[in-house]
């Protein structure tokens, strides 16, 4: 789609500033006086590759994205007509102009909200974020049996939610993540001027805490899962996640052939969790050990993974295929397999594929590394997340530790 209005030209593109593994979101491209400004359509994103094929596609949900960049289009279009008439066309007034024409959203019921939001998340490709969403609907609806208007939310309906939800046999963990999500959609509701201040639920309400639970293993039970990984790819998986300095699932699985540099003697990539959320998004570098190398090579064959076309991912379990939902959706069947089988071999240990970072922290702890260290390998930019970490130590390490002083 373009327009010529004036000297102003607009078109649609994919704004390839912004983006993750060819994934870019789609926008009206303003052209004016020899500058450029991307104006990107709410939750519409398209892969490179498919782009020519965007307005013609016979997919109903791109259908439906095809018709709202369309409209769109001519909302900024409408715009920009007005303004090069009145001969007051900046990007300035055009920015004004889209900002004064916000949605007025009207909410009744709490579940309304967190769907909103969900899809909100689900747009942005934040797919774990958005599960926490459709989680406390899912909870919600078992607590209730019907339908929980915002205003009927106080102190007192929080305590008693906190009170079903115990009742339903939810952990301490699961009932503060609860909370903490509804917390967001009130927060959310205040934002858009839905609820006034002075209805805020949360204002002296305490949010529950869980007792840290201890993480990381110690070295009778990693010896273990060293012994056994022969017989499953799934311990191989949180053994390398282990050497890989405790990657977490997600970024480790999606690991390019391009993020391993032999040359260098490492592996960069930027941490999923962070982009897009700190100023600074640096690399996290991760040396290449015999450990990683001895367990990459029951998955690949490095004599002839780089010569070979086909997918550019260093691990099997994703393709390029897959958009950016099958892709968390394979992250986490994995994620689930990994655990069942860390269960069986360990059952008198609650390990899970998360016990990899906290063990890589112990361990890196132990051996004299820094806290500001440990915190470069985790990815970490504040050394307060780090400390975190620290509350899955191995106790009975410490206390053979300390009683040789």
């Amino acid at each position: 789609m373009k327009k010529v209005i004036g000297q102003v030209r607009l078109a649609v593109a994919l704004n390839t500033k912004y983006g993750r593994d060819d994934i870019y979101p789609v926008a009206v491209r303003v052209y004016f006086n020899g500058q450029r400004k991307y104006y990107n359509v709410d939750a519409v994103f398209c892969k490179e590759r498919l782009w020519q094929y965007f307005f013609t596609t016979r997919v109903i949900e791109r259908k439906a994205d095809a018709e709202k960049v369309k409209d769109y289009f001519n909302k900024i279009a409408s715009h920009v007509a007005f303004l090069v008439e009145t001969g007051m066309f900046s990007f300035a007034n055009l920015d004004e102009a889209i900002q004064v024409q916000k949605v007025r959203y009207s909410f009744d019921y709490v579940d309304e909200v967190a769907a909103f939001i969900e899809s909100e998340k689900r747009g942005q490709q934040k797919y774990n974020t958005a599960a926490t969403y459709h989680g406390l609907v899912v909870a919600m609806e078992k607590c209730y049996s019907k339908r929980v208007r915002i205003y009927d939310v106080n102190e007192s309906w929080l305590k008693d939610f906190e009170a079903r939800l115990v009742e339903q046999g939810c952990s301490a963990a699961t009932i503060g993540i609860r909370m903490r999500t509804l917390k967001h959609v009130f927060n959310t509701l205040i934002k858009m001027n839905v609820l006034p201040q002075k209805l805020y639920p949360f204002s002296n309400y305490v949010m529950p805490k869980a007792t840290r639970r201890k993480l990381a293993l110690g070295k009778e039970l990693l010896d273990k899962l060293k012994e056994n990984r022969g017989e499953s790819e799934h311990l191989r998986l949180w053994l390398l996640s282990y050497y890989m300095q405790g990657i977490n699932f997600c970024d480790m699985l999606r690991l390019r052939k391009s993020n391993f540099e032999f040359v260098t003697g490492t592996i960069r990539f930027h941490r999923l969790k962070t982009s897009g959320r700190t100023k600074f998004n640096e690399e996290t570098v991760i040396p290449i050990t015999d450990n990683i190398l001895e367990v990459l090579s029951t998955f690949i064959n490095f004599s002839e993974w780089k010569r070979l076309p086909g997918n550019p991912y260093l691990l099997p379990h994703l393709n390029e295929s897959m958009d950016e939902n099958e892709k968390w959706r394979r992250t986490r069947t994995i994620t689930k397999a990994v655990n069942k089988k860390l269960k069986k071999v360990c059952p008198e240990g609650r390990v899970t594929t998360y016990s990899a970072r906290h063990t890589f922290t112990s361990n890196m702890l132990q051996l004299g590394a820094s806290l500001e260290d440990i915190a470069m390998c985790l990815g970490h930019t504040s050394t307060n997340t780090t400390r975190y970490y620290l509350q899955g130590l191995d106790y009975s390490t410490i206390a053979g530790l300390t009683s040789k002083l």
